[in-house]
C-alpha cells in the first residue's frame, strides 16, 4: 500500500507543479515545502478518514528530503504516516470541527518523526523534535478554497525538518508540550489505535472532492445506458462541504452532487482533472443531465457511504470497504497515466518497484525542483 501512495503521491505531485500554489511555494526555501504544497496542489492526493486529512503529501517529501537510501526512505514515511494519524486520532473531529486543518497539525508531527527516523535519531533526540513540533504545528480550515490549503501541507512537511534538525542539534523541549497543545487546540484525548492504520489510506480515484467518490463508485456500479433520474443519499455533513447545485466554475464543479453524477452519466472520466472544467459546467447535455440529479440525506448513513438510486435500481458504497488490491493497483495506474503521460508513470512505477531512489528523485523531486521541467 505505501508503494501505491508514492506513486499516486509522485504523479499528484507532477500534476500539481504548476499551479499557483506550488508556483508560489518555490518562493520558499525549502524543497519539501514546495514537493508537499505541489502534491496537494490538485487535492487529488490519498487521504485517512481515521486522521481526518491527508497524510503522504506531507510526511514523504520530510522523509525524501533527508533519507540516504530506499529502505530508510520507506520505513520513515511509514513511521511519520502513522504517527500523524495517531495523532490525528488523537486530536479527533473537535478539533477539525474548531477549525483545525489535521492534514497540517497532526502532519506536521508525522513529517517530524518521519525526518527524525531518516536521520536516525537516538529516542531523546526524536523525543524532543516531537515535543518542539507543538510549537510549530499549525494550520486552519480558513484556508480552504485558497493556494492556503496545500500551503498548509507545505509548512508541516517544512515544520517537521526543522524540527528533526533541532533535536538532532540537542534542543530540549518537556514531553508534556504535546499534553499542552491538545489541550490548546481542541483536542479530544481520543485513544489513539493500537496497531498499524497506515493500510486504511483511501486514494481519490475521482478529481474532485472526496465527499463525492462514495457516490460516484455507487454509480460506476450501475452504469446505465439511458436514465431519466439519479437520487443520490448522502450523510448530511456533507451538505454544507459538497453540495452546490449549479456550479459555474471547474473549481466548484469538484463540490457538487449534482454535477459530478451528471458528468458521469454523460459519459466524462470524472478520474480525469480535465472534466473539471469551467466549460463543462455550461455544456448543455451536462446542464440538462444535472437537472436529473436529485439529493438526499440519511444520518443513519456512514459519512463515508451513499447510496444512488437510477430510475429505481439501487446501489450502495461505502469508501470503508477496502478494494481488492488488483483493483486499486490499476486503477491508481491509470490515474498516473493521465495526471503525467503513460511514458513518465511508467518510468516513476519502475523506480518505485524497484526500490531505486536515485531514479524516483530524477522523475519526481528533480522535476519539481526545476522550473523549466
Amino acid at each position: 500500500m505505501l508503494r501505491l501512495s508514492m506513486l499516486d503521491w509522485a504523479a499528484c505531485a507532477l500534476a500539481g507543479r504548476r499551479e499557483p500554489s506550488a508556483i508560489a511555494a518555490r518562493s520558499l526555501a525549502s524543497e519539501a515545502a514546495l514537493w508537499a504544497t505541489a502534491g496537494h496542489a490538485l487535492d487529488y492526493d490519498d487521504t485517512h478518514f481515521d486522521h481526518i486529512g491527508h497524510v503522504t503529501t506531507v510526511v514523504l517529501p520530510a522523509a525524501l528530503s533527508v533519507a540516504r537510501d530506499w529502505p530508510t526512505l520507506e520505513r520513515a514515511t511509514l513511521a511519520g504516516a502513522e504517527a500523524a494519524i495517531r495523532m490525528g486520532v488523537w486530536l479527533g473531529r473537535g478539533h477539525y470541527a474548531a477549525g483545525f486543518h489535521q492534514t497540517a497539525t497532526a502532519g506536521a508531527f508525522g513529517a517530524t518523526l518521519a525526518a527524525a527516523r531518516a536521520m536516525e535519531l537516538d529516542t531523546s533526540a526524536t523525543a524532543n523534535a516531537l515535543a518542539l513540533c507543538a510549537s510549530r504545528a499549525a494550520g486552519l480550515k480558513a484556508q480552504f478554497g485558497t493556494d492556503g490549503k496545500p500551503l498548509n501541507a507545505g509548512f508541516a512537511a517544512q515544520a517537521g525538518i526543522d524540527c528533526a534538525h533541532l533535536g538532532a542539534a540537542g534542543a530540549t523541549a518537556p514531553a508534556e508540550a504535546i499534553e499542552s497543545y491538545g489541550a490548546t487546540h481542541a483536542g479530544q484525548g481520543a485513544t489513539p489505535p493500537s496497531g498499524p492504520r497506515f493500510h486504511a489510506v483511501r486514494h481519490k480515484l475521482h478529481a474532485c472532492c472526496h465527499g463525492l467518490h462514495a457516490a460516484l463508485e455507487a454509480y460506476r456500479s450501475l452504469s446505465p445506458d439511458d436514465l431519466s433520474s439519479i437520487v443520490v443519499t448522502t450523510h448530511p455533513r456533507w451538505l454544507s462541504v459538497c453540495n452546490q447545485p449549479a456550479p459555474t466554475t471547474g473549481l466548484g464543479a469538484k463540490f457538487s452532487y449534482r454535477h459530478a453524477l451528471a458528468l458521469a452519466a454523460s459519459g466524462h472520466d470524472t478520474s480525469d482533472p480535465e472534466s473539471f472544467s469551467d466549460a463543462l459546467t455550461r455544456d448543455a447535455g451536462v446542464v440538462a443531465m444535472r437537472d436529473r440529479v436529485c439529493v438526499e440525506t440519511d444520518d443513519s448513513l456512514a459519512d463515508t457511504a451513499a447510496r444512488v438510486n437510477v430510475d429505481g435500481t439501487v446501489a450502495a458504497h461505502d469508501l470503508a470497504d477496502p478494494m481488492p488490491l488488483d483493483e486499486l493497483s490499476g486503477r491508481i495506474r491509470s490515474k498516473v497515466g493521465k495526471l503525467v503521460g503513460e511514458e513518465t508513470a511508467g518510468r516513476i512505477g519502475g523506480a518505485v518497484e524497484c526500490g531505486d531512489l536515485q531514479a524516483y528523485c530524477a522523475e519526481v523531486t528533480a522535476r519539481l525542483n526545476s522550473e523549466s521541467a
